[in-house]
């Protein structure tokens, strides 16, 4: 695949972290499979409507105990029996820098990473690029 053929903004890095999506009135809980600063995608069985609404919980410690964690409003882009595909729409600053840190940490090419960042704002890439 060509970097031209590549239509990701941002690099996936593998993470199995425990993760929960509140969707209206139902949790699912779950673990990681990858994060980017677009997205998650989550390992479970349950399935959520396509294009719904959610609050997605990545907890970084052992348990779900932990205070530390990473909040953001997204939108379910995949729900199969693979598992669940979140799309951030907003996220707050801590847990912004957070995240960024989270991928910065455990990417395999940290130099391509830190290029991703200087292209992007925020979660978007600006108009023109």
């Amino acid at each position: 695949m060509t970097d031209h053929d590549n239509r990701r903004d941002f690099s996936r890095v593998e993470l199995h972290s425990e993760a929960e999506l509140a969707c209206g009135d139902r949790i699912v809980s779950g673990r990681l499979v990858d994060v980017s600063m677009r997205g998650v995608g989550l390992d479970c069985d349950a399935r959520l409507p396509l294009h719904a609404t959610c609050r997605a919980t990545i907890f970084l410690g052992d348990s779900k105990e932990n205070p530390l964690c990473i909040k953001a409003k997204g939108e379910v882009v995949r729900s199969t029996e693979d598992g669940i595909g979140v799309e951030f729409t907003e996220i707050d600053l801590d847990s912004f820098e957070h995240l960024r840190n989270l991928v910065r940490m455990n990417a395999d090419d940290v130099s391509q990473v830190e290029g991703e960042f200087k292209v992007h704002l925020g979660l978007k890439r600006p108009e023109g690029f």
